[in-house]
C-alpha cells in the first residue's frame, strides 16, 4: 500500500504557511494600533494645549493686568510644593507676583532668579491666600487640605451654597481680587462664629504644564476696589 507522503507534506507547509501569514499581519495590525494611539494621544494634547491657550487668553482679554506666558521646567521633592519656571528677572517677573493658569490661581513667585523663578503652589503646606465666596462678603484665609481640595473658614452668618465659586479677596497686597480658586464642594457649621467651607481647586496641578505670571498687579492696586 502506497503512502502520499507529497501531500501530507504540502498540508503541513500550507498550514504554517497561513500560520506564518496571520502571524505578520498580527504584528502589522499592532504596530498600526500602535500608531493609531500615538496620533491620537499627540491629537488630544495638542487639542488640550489649544483649549488652555484659548482660556487664557480670554482672561488676559478681560483683564487690565500684564501677564508674562512660562512653562514649568522642574518640580519640587516633596511634589505639590513648589516649582521652577522659565521666567525671571529679565522678563519683568518679581518676588510675589501672583501665578496663574487659565485665569486660575496656581501660586505666587517665591525666588526671582535672571531667567528662572521658583513659584509657591496653592498646594504647599505653608501656602495661604485671603479669598471669599463670590456674592458674600465674608473672607477667610484659604489653605490646602489634601488631594484636590482646600479648606477656608468663614462666617456662619454667610449664605453658601454648593457649586458657589471661590476668588481672591481684596484683602491683601499680592493677589487682585476675583482670580477664581475652585468651587464650593462641601461646607459645615461649627459652633461658635465660622463655618468650614470645603473647596474643590479648579487647577490640575498633578498636570500643570503652561502658567502665566502678573507682573504688575502691584501697580494696579488702586483699581482692585
Amino acid at each position: 500500500m502506497a503512502v502520499n507522503f507529497s501531500g501530507s507534506i504540502t498540508e503541513k507547509l500550507n498550514w504554517f504557511t497561513l500560520v506564518f501569514n496571520a502571524l505578520d499581519e498580527n504584528r502589522a495590525l499592532k504596530a498600526d494600533n500602535q500608531r493609531l494611539n500615538f496620533e491620537n494621544a499627540l491629537y488630544r494634547e495638542v487639542k488640550e494645549e489649544n483649549e488652555r491657550l484659548k482660556d487664557s487668553l480670554e482672561f488676559k482679554k478681560a483683564s487690565p493686568f500684564e501677564f508674562r506666558a512660562g512653562h514649568i521646567i522642574h518640580w519640587s521633592v516633596p511634589l505639590l510644593s513648589t516649582v521652577t519656571i522659565d521666567l525671571g528677572l529679565q522678563d519683568g517677573v518679581r518676588k510675589n507676583d501672583p501665578v496663574i493658569s487659565n485665569g486660575r490661581l496656581v501660586g505666587k513667585i517665591i525666588e526671582a532668579g535672571e531667567s528662572t523663578t521658583i513659584c509657591q503652589l496653592l498646594t504647599d503646606a505653608n501656602f495661604r491666600v485671603s479669598s471669599q465666596v463670590r456674592n458674600s462678603d465674608s473672607i477667610g484665609f484659604l489653605e490646602y487640605l489634601a488631594g484636590n481640595s482646600a479648606v477656608i473658614n468663614i462666617q456662619n452668618s454667610a449664605e453658601v451654597a454648593v457649586g458657589d465659586s471661590v476668588v481672591t479677596s481684596s484683602f491683601g497686597d499680592i493677589y487682585p481680587p476675583g482670580i477664581l480658586i475652585g468651587s464650593v464642594s462641601d461646607f459645615t457649621r461649627e459652633p461658635g462664629l465660622f463655618k468650614t467651607v470645603t473647596v474643590k481647586l479648579f487647577v490640575q496641578y498633578e498636570s500643570l504644564k503652561e502658567v502665566s505670571v502678573i507682573v504688575n498687579s502691584n501697580l494696579q492696586k488702586d483699581s482692585w476696589n
